[in-house]
């Protein structure tokens, strides 16, 4: 208890693992595991840092006690770069992952996190790797060496750099998932690090950078999601269905097949019609039988190959438009990541092309199927007796009046459900990649909290869309029925 205990290894010797046994994060195959300690403190190798301020990334949902916040800042040598980020210090908003920052800057970000937390045994996995050797030196001295903040803590440090595990109180050395103790004679020369190191940004000079618990954010790098109003513009239509490989052709294709498939509904029953109105012998002749059963299979095929043609239509579309999506991400800079989370890009390359892929195409076929077989029957009707058409006179407009206030709101309402989606898929992969530190610092329930609230939000939505639907199918219903 209390000791400063240094392992050191090859790559892939067991370091992290054996961290990871210690923390019950992998099964144990044989032997026994006695962790004799109420609380751990936990800094992995690959720093986790999530889209908020730098001051939510360390104290992850802790009180803040402003004395330990400024010396786990300044001995993270941390203070320099609040201070560098002018007025807003320690409330800069992180991209995700921390895009904006620094691969030092993120490491000691992790490892002020970890030393915040006051537990009885803190396991730091190689968290001075990223930073340049002069300030690694500096940061062990304050947070992990025999006379740091974490003095009087027990302390597992895994290291690549052997000058800093002479001052170790015990030193073991893994080989293949085995341990041995190692002794190691007091070197006269820093051994570098084997990893990219940050540039000595971070001086270890006094500053004067201290909390201000009424400091504001002024600098918020993610921008709030927002969407379009109005209708879909018509370009953006004509797109769609011009894709490659068919282009003009395979549009034209798909009017003739839908007013194909149409005018063979509606000769079918305009046949039945005339059949029915036949005498009795005349009825009971095969012409007609043959006629209609032949329309009928006509039409029958024709609808498998109208509504197939529309879905590769549709399909060729939105390959386009993805490919469209991925040539303006991998093209972009590097600032729109900053801006933009990893769950909105996942939403749009999801569930959004899913939309495209699935639901769209099914309800372009329902709308046309429909649309054609209304003004069929109208014109039928018509034909029959003019006089039943003047009852369109007043239904036609408040159709396309209850139908203009529906798309109003209704697409607003899509475009909002969509955009509530985001936080979802954000917050889930930061969880993902940090789900270790968050069940080692017990946070799960916070970030359940986190995840119903935005899944209260866009089932709230969700709902709402899907009442305005059944609003307007209501209404509808009501007003043909009458």
């Amino acid at each position: 208890n209390g000791n400063l205990i240094g392992v050191k290894g090859s790559i892939g010797a067991g370091k992290s693992t054996l961290l990871a046994a210690i923390l019950g994060e992998i099964n144990l195959v044989s032997g026994k595991l006695l962790v004799h300690t109420q609380s751990i403190s936990y800094a992995p190798q690959s720093a986790w840092i999530f889209a908020d301020t730098v001051r939510a990334n360390i104290l992850l949902g802790k009180p803040i006690d402003e004395e330990r916040y400024n010396n786990v800042i300044k001995a993270c040598c941390l203070d320099i770069d609040l201070q560098n980020f002018g007025e807003v210090g320690d409330l800069l908003m992180i991209g995700d992952k921390g895009v904006n920052l620094s691969g030092g800057q993120k490491a000691r970000i992790s490892l002020a996190r970890a030393l915040y937390a006051d537990a009885d045994l803190y396991l730091l996995d190689d968290p001075l790797a990223a930073v340049d050797p002069k300030v690694a030196k500096s940061i062990f001295d304050q947070c992990i060496g025999p006379y740091s903040l974490l003095r009087g803590k027990t302390r597992i440090l895994v290291t690549h750099q052997t000058h800093l595990l002479i001052e170790t109180d015990q030193m073991f050395y893994l080989d293949n998932g085995h341990i041995e103790e190692l002794h190691i004679e007091q070197q006269t020369t820093i051994e570098p690090s084997n990893e990219k190191s940050e540039a000595d940004v971070s001086d270890t000079k006094e500053t004067d950078w201290k909390l201000d618990p009424s400091a504001a954010d002024m600098n918020t790098i993610v921008k709030n999601e927002t969407s379009v109003s109005g209708s879909i513009k018509w370009n953006i239509w004509l797109k769609l269905f011009t894709a490659p490989p068919s282009r003009w052709f395979g549009f034209l294709l798909m009017i003739i097949l839908m007013f194909g498939n149409e005018a063979l509904y509606d000769f079918t029953n305009r046949w039945l019609a005339l059949w029915s109105g036949k005498d009795e012998n005349e009825q009971r002749s095969s012409f007609y039988a043959y006629i209609y059963l032949g329309g009928v299979l006509c039409t029958f095929i024709v609808t498998l190959i109208h509504a197939a043609y529309i879905i590769y239509i549709m399909l060729c579309g939105s390959t386009y438009f993805h490919n469209q999506m991925l040539k303006g991400i991998l093209y972009t800079s590097l600032r729109f990541f900053e801006k933009n989370p990893s769950g909105r890009i996942l939403n749009r390359a999801s569930k959004d092309q899913q939309v495209v892929d699935e639901s769209l195409p099914l309800a372009l076929i329902d709308t046309m199927q429909y649309l054609l077989q209304t003004l069929g029957s109208i014109i039928i009707i018509g034909m029959a007796n003019p006089w039943v058409l003047l009852i369109l006179i007043p239904l036609a407009p408040a159709v396309l009046w209850l139908r203009r206030f529906y798309m109003r709101s209704s697409r607003q309402l899509k475009r909002l459900e969509s955009v509530t989606r985001s936080p979802i898929y954000t917050l889930f992969a930061t969880s993902l990649d940090g789900l270790t530190s968050i069940r080692v610092f017990q946070v799960q329930n916070d970030f359940l909290e986190k995840f119903i609230e935005r899944i209260d939000a866009n089932s709230r939505a969700s709902f709402i869309l899907s009442a305005t639907s059944h609003w307007f199918g209501l209404r509808l219903d009501f007003m043909v029925s009458l």
